[in-house]
C-alpha cells in the first residue's frame, strides 16, 4: 500500500472471495451504464479492481483500456490517474470507488483533465460518510408506518462521526466533512464542464452513482 499523502491501494483482495456488497455494486455499475452504451464505444476504466467490470464489457463486444497505479492487477496502462495526462480520448470513462483514494484537493485537476478526453460520458461512484437510522412506527388498527432519517457525517454530535484519520485507504467520503458536502461536489462537477445527468445513492452500501455529461456537441 502506497503512503495515505499518495494514492492508496492494495491487491489481497481481488484474490479472494469478494463480498456480497462487491457484486451488487458491479450490477449497479453496469445498470447505470446500459442506457448510455453503444455499439463500437472505446471505453477507459480507471481502477481495475478485481477485473470484473472490464471483463464483462468485453464480453459485450467493447473495446476497453484499463488504467491503475498497481502493476500487480495487470492494467494497460500503468499510471498515476493525479499525475497522468491521458495521451488519446474515449467515448466513456469509468471511475468508481477511486476518487476517495487521493487527496479531494486533487480532485478539480483530474476531473478537469478527464473532461478534456471524454467524448460522451464519465461515470463513477463515491462513498458517503452518513448516518442512517430506520424508523418503524405501527400503531394498533393503523397501517405501520417505516422511514429512514439520514444525517451527514459533518452534521453530526463529533462523538458520533465517523473518523477517516485511521482509514488506509480513504482521504476522503463525500459529507465527511464541510470540505467535501455532497453540493460542493456537485459544483466541482459543473465548474469541471461537466453536466449532471443522473446521481443516486444505492441502499445497501450508502454509495452515490453519477453520470456525468461532457456538454460537447454529438
Amino acid at each position: 500500500m502506497l503512503a495515505q499523502k499518495d494514492i492508496a491501494f492494495e491487491s489481497t483482495w481481488i484474490h479472494k472471495l469478494e463480498a456480497e456488497a462487491h457484486w451488487r455494486a458491479y450490477w449497479l455499475q453496469q445498470k447505470m451504464m446500459h442506457d448510455y452504451l453503444e455499439e463500437g464505444d472505446k471505453i477507459l476504466e480507471i481502477g481495475v479492481g478485481s477485473g470484473f467490470c472490464a471483463n464483462y464489457l468485453r464480453s459485450k463486444g467493447y473495446e476497453v483500456v484499463t488504467l491503475d497505479i498497481d502493476e500487480e492487477k495487470k492494467p494497460d496502462i500503468v499510471a498515476n490517474i493525479c499525475e497522468f495526462e491521458l495521451k488519446n480520448s474515449y467515448d466513456h470513462i469509468l471511475a468508481f470507488e477511486i476518487f476517495e483514494h487521493f487527496s479531494f484537493e486533487k480532485l478539480s485537476n483530474v476531473l478537469t483533465m478527464l473532461r478534456n478526453h471524454t467524448e460522451k460520458y464519465l461515470f463513477l461512484s463515491l462513498p458517503e460518510s452518513r448516518l442512517i437510522t430506520n424508523v418503524n412506527i405501527k400503531i394498533p388498527l393503523l397501517p405501520s408506518v417505516s422511514f429512514s432519517i439520514k444525517v451527514p457525517n459533518h452534521r453530526l454530535p463529533r462523538f458520533l462521526r465517523k473518523d477517516l484519520s485511521s482509514n488506509k485507504y480513504h482521504h476522503w467520503e463525500i459529507n465527511y466533512s464541510k470540505e467535501c458536502s455532497i453540493k460542493k461536489i456537485k459544483d466541482m462537477f459543473l465548474m469541471s464542464g461537466f453536466t449532471i445527468l443522473k446521481h443516486c445513492v444505492s441502499n445497501f452500501n450508502s454509495h452515490n452513482f453519477f453520470v456525468l455529461s461532457n456538454n460537447r456537441e454529438r
